[in-house]
Formats: structure tokens, C-alpha cells, sequence
């Protein structure tokens, strides 16, 4: 994956978090949250992104490492951020002694009656910056984000949106001041960011992820100069944002008894390839993985004159048997593969491909495959021969959902 940093063993982690529980219930109209216990590590330069359903505790988890909430009786583990502990034995130092940088989701936490400048350059000035050092940081902010407004009156003293209040802006424009305003102190240890491209249309949605990876690159060129090298820990729902932002990305998933776990952490491209849950796997991808209970039998699973042995200790009955759209080939592979006949049932053209669903005897569930719109045109109750490649097949044990190696051959 292009554009992953590097980490050297001689920082501290940007963050560490060891054996982490909480109970958490931020509000009177919201449910509790369990968190844990979780252990992770965020490395200085390096950029960490965090996803999961909705609801399963992405934020709340953010704002426990910000400092946020208060203790519970429930409450365990420690946070350190850059070495020092910041939470845990007795320990639980408030947001503004932590070092951070912090991004609130949908641009909570500006004030609406000051300016975007004001807002931006409000960490520097509470850190005593001169009002002229706090104005070129603004500046400089405002043009990263996409906060000036060149088309009108570029000799103004202050570019026409540096001077608007937040009060006047768009959910969107708000949320880029919040980003800007994060990243105001460049002598953080560590930048919280709470879905920062929310609201975001695509090409500007594009932009800003751009610009925040040149931001996490500057970053990392600080080695060696004496000023801290920050890590990142983004929050995200778009995982098209995540794998293109993240060095890594951690899954987080409720378990059994409702408690938000960490499934797994690992590279956007090892987790989408190589998925060690069933969560993870129908999680990741567009559109989403094709799947299908099927009976393991003495001999194993056959599916299209293909049998599918599950390898490795214990025994299963039934398994959950998984494959993405881009596994679904129109010409038989040189591999093994399964064969099927199939009724096309819907056709939709998304982002210069064709999403085609296709009804297949021997799998319940419709099964999608994506198509170039240069291939054979494809028509909703034509019949067509499809083939699912071999190696593109997962399975998945279907009371634990976790993945199981398996064999393919004719």
C-alpha cells in the first residue's frame, strides 16, 4: 500500500492502552457502553484508523483516551500517551495536560459566535503564541483544509471565510475548521480525529484525505529535530477513507455479552484479504462479501463440483462460506473453481461498473459480481455461466464466526 510510514523503535508509542474497561453512560438518554478489556498501541508517526459498526463504542473509546470521562467503578487499565501515563494506578490527568490534539465529530466543540480565524487559532493563543504567529498558523490551516475563498477579494487583509463566523457555515465547512483547529499546536504527541471528513462531498472528501496524509508525512520528517513525532488515531465509518488514510486499522465488534472488543488489527489490505472473522469480512468491501450457510459433510463441502475442506483442529457442521464479488469470473479460471448456472436478476451501474445479481440454485442468497462496462452487455433474466475462483473462498465457522484455512480441489 503506497504511502505508509515508517516507525523506529527508539520513540515511545505515540499511545498505549493496556487491558482498558469501562462502563460507560455519557448521558441520561444513552445506553451504556462496555468497552473491553482493549490493548493496542499507536506508534509515533504512524496512523491508526478505527472502525466498526455503529454503536459499538468508536467515539466513546476516543474520548476515554482524551480524557473525557470520569472514571467508573468498572473502570481498569492504563493510557499512556508518548511514555507518560495519563490514566490508570490513581492516575487521570484532564484533556488539556495530555498533550493531544482532538477533532470533534460534526464540528462539536467550536464556538459558533467567533470567527473561523478565532476558532482555528484558539489553541495558540491559550498557549500564549503572539497574535501574529497565531494568524500565519490560521492562514496556513485555512489553505491545508480548503477554508480560503479565493474568488472573492484575495487582497482583503483576511481571506472572506477566515472572516465568517462558524454560526454561518455549512455542517461540512464547520467540520474543516474543527480539523484545522486540531492541528493548530504542531507539539502534540497525539491527534485525535472523530470522523473528520464528515459532511464531506467526494472530490473535496478526496482533497482533504490528501492533504491529511501530507500532513502525518510532515509529521514523520520531524525525527531527529527534538520535537515530538505524533501519532494519529482516526475514527471513521467510510472505509474507503480508513484504508487509504491508515498504516493500520483496528476492528473493533461487540462480543457475546454486548462489550466492545478489539477483532483484530492489522493492515487495510491484510485485513480485506486475509480476514480472520466473519464481521470483518461482511464489514469490508463494496459490495459486500457474498455469503452462504452451507452442511460440511464427511468429504467436506461441494459446492459447483468444487469440494471445500475445512483444515486444522475441532470439528464443524455448518459453516459460513464467503466469497467477494471480484472472486465471480464470466470465463471458466485456470484454477479450480466452482461452476454454476445463474439467472441475472438486477443490474445497477455504480461508479463506471455494473454491480450484477445473480440467482443461483445451489446459493440462497443473491450473488453479486462487479463487471467493467466494457465486458458483453448483461440483461436482468438472461441466463449466464459463472465461476467462483478457488482461491477466492473464506469460511467461517458459523457459531463462533471466526475463520477457518480450508482446502479447494475438483
Amino acid at each position: 500500500m503506497a504511502g505508509r510510514s515508517e516507525t523506529v523503535s527508539n520513540h515511545p508509542s505515540a499511545l498505549s492502552v493496556r487491558n482498558l474497561a469501562f462502563d460507560l453512560k455519557p448521558s441520561k438518554s444513552e445506553s451504556v457502553t462496555r468497552l473491553g478489556p482493549l490493548s493496542f498501541d499507536v506508534q509515533a508517526g504512524e496512523c491508526l484508523a478505527l472502525i466498526g459498526r455503529s454503536g459499538v463504542g468508536k467515539t466513546s473509546l476516543l474520548h476515554l483516551v482524551a480524557g473525557f470521562y470520569e472514571p467508573s467503578r468498572n473502570t481498569g487499565g492504563v493510557i499512556e500517551i508518548a511514555g507518560t501515563r495519563v490514566f490508570g494506578s490513581g492516575i487521570n490527568l484532564p484533556p488539556h495536560q495530555r498533550g493531544i490534539g482532538f477533532m470533534f465529530q460534526r464540528g462539536a466543540g467550536l464556538q459558533e459566535d467567533h470567527t473561523v480565524q478565532s476558532n482555528i487559532s484558539f489553541p495558540l493563543t491559550q498557549a500564549k503564541f503572539t497574535s501574529c504567529e497565531a494568524s500565519d498558523r490560521s492562514d496556513q490551516l485555512a489553505d491545508q483544509f480548503s477554508l480560503c475563498r479565493t474568488d472573492l477579494d484575495p487582497k482583503a487583509d483576511t481571506p472572506p471565510f477566515l472572516s465568517d463566523r462558524v454560526s454561518a457555515l455549512s455542517g461540512g465547512e464547520a467540520q474543516r475548521v474543527a480539523l484545522a483547529r486540531c492541528f493548530a499546536r504542531e507539539d502534540r504527541n497525539l491527534y485525535l480525529l472523530d470522523e473528520p471528513f464528515l459532511g464531506q462531498d467526494n472530490p473535496l472528501r478526496h482533497e482533504l484525505v490528501s492533504n491529511l496524509r501530507a500532513q502525518i508525512k510532515q509529521s514523520n520528517r520531524r525525527r531527529g529535530s527534538g520535537r515530538p513525532v505524533p501519532g494519529f488515531l482516526v475514527v471513521t465509518h467510510n472505509q474507503n477513507d480508513a484504508f487509504w488514510l491508515a498504516d493500520r486499522v483496528l476492528f473493533l465488534d461487540k462480543d457475546d455479552d454486548g462489550a466492545a472488543v478489539l477483532l483484530a488489527i492489522d493492515t487495510p489490505e491484510n485485513l480485506y484479504l486475509d480476514p480472520p472473522h466473519l464481521s470483518i469480512a461482511t464489514f469490508l468491501g463494496a459490495p459486500a462479501i457474498n455469503r452462504s450457510l452451507q452442511t460440511v459433510s464427511e468429504s467436506g463441502i461441494i459446492l459447483g463440483g468444487l469440494t471445500i475442506s475445512p483444515v486444522g483442529p475441532g470439528t464443524h457442521d455448518r459453516v459460513w462460506v464467503c466469497f467477494r464479488a471480484e472472486s465471480i469470473v464470466m470465463q471458466p479460471p485456470e484454477e479450480p473453481a466452482a461452476e454454476f448456472d445463474a439467472i441475472v436478476r438486477e443490474v445497477v451501474f455504480i461508479s463506471g461498473a455494473r454491480i450484477v445479481s445473480l440467482e443461483i440454485s445451489e446459493i440462497p442468497e443473491l450473488t453479486r459480481l462487479v463487471l467493467p462496462t466494457t465486458d458483453c452487455k448483461i440483461e436482468v433474466d438472461q441466463k449466464e455461466k459463472v465461476w467462483i475462483r478457488g482461491s477466492g473462498i473464506y469460511i467461517f465457522d458459523h457459531k463462533t464466526r471466526e475463520r477457518i484455512h480450508c482446502e479447494v480441489h475438483k
